[in-house]
């Protein structure tokens, strides 16, 4: 992550663990690392902990298993959109 962004890996850490806290930029450059829009990094974050455990779950990743990383949460979150259509009915 810190390749991706330019932020130093401490850094991260340390907004990670609450002790920095996180400037727009910052935010614009991990979700543009991740490839993600800020909706899908601030929707349902009423576990503010899970979702800090998954970002420094994250930064420890190669660029390689990352992309998989993506990969995975897209059909994760296809298969969600699939799920609330059939309920819906």
């Amino acid at each position: 992550m810190s390749q991706k962004t330019g932020i130093p890996e401490k850094r991260i850490r340390s907004m990670l663990t609450g002790e920095t806290r996180m400037s727009f930029n910052t935010f614009v450059r991990i979700y543009e690392a991740l490839d993600a829009s800020p909706n899908d990094l601030l929707s349902d974050k009423s576990d503010n902990q899970a979702f800090c455990e998954l970002m420094y779950i994250i930064i420890e990743l190669s660029d390689r298993n990352i992309s998989r990383l993506l990969t995975f949460a897209r059909g994760l979150s296809r298969n969600g959109e699939q799920e609330r259509e059939v309920l819906s009915c």
